[in-house]
């Protein structure tokens, strides 16, 4: 087999992986079932992963690096002034999470389920702390600290994601997004002039 191939059969696997634990979970999904929507067989499946368990665990890794990945680059980001950084932050997990709504669900699962998996990948709170963010924040307002606005503003983000289907109709649901994103910024300006 070409490496070209492998990496396409693994892609694809990979792929199929992410989008049923996602919706289903790891205990409704089988590795059979992962095969079949990949389009390959069982063989193949444990040839490329070994496990459904082993799976899972670079599903969960790759998950939680594109989640908490969009926050780094933006936070650490010397040029950018505060406001650049709240617009920028709000507009990739935006977009980050109408390609893939279920995400959000997927993450507090794992999060809730178990902690240390998620601080063994990345330390959020070092992260936050250490950033220029944190710096910019405390100029603004002494009083503020940095987890605490994030975290506020990434729950304005994603509980939308999450309750998707009791608050808004399907098809406005984008549409209702796209517009809560100045919606979010003007509440996180207002959060860092709360004194």
């Amino acid at each position: 087999m070409s490496k070209k191939t492998d990496l396409s059969t693994q892609e694809k696997i990979l792929e199929a992986a992410r989008k049923l634990f996602i919706e289903r979970g790891y205990a409704a999904t089988t590795a059979r079932d992962i095969a079949v929507e990949a389009g390959t067989n069982l063989a193949l499946l444990n040839y490329h992963f070994k496990s459904k368990e082993l799976l899972f665990q670079r599903v969960v890794q790759e998950s939680m690096q594109t989640f908490f990945g969009v926050i780094a680059p933006v936070i650490n980001n010397e040029t950018m002034s505060l406001d650049e950084k709240l617009k920028t932050l709000i507009d990739n997990y935006i977009g980050l999470l109408l390609e893939n709504p279920r995400m959000p669900m997927f993450i507090m699962h794992i999060i809730d389920s178990n902690p240390h998996f998620v601080g063994g990948l990345i330390d959020v709170r070092e992260v936050l702390e250490r950033s220029s963010l944190a710096g910019q924040i405390k100029e603004v307002n002494p009083l503020m600290d940095v987890r605490q606005f994030v975290t506020a503003l990434l729950g304005m983000v994603i509980f939308p994601f999450m309750a998707r289907s009791t608050i808004f109709k399907a098809k406005e649901f984008k549409a209702e997004m796209l517009k809560r994103k100045e919606l979010i910024y003007k509440w996180g300006k207002m959060m860092l002039d709360s004194q």
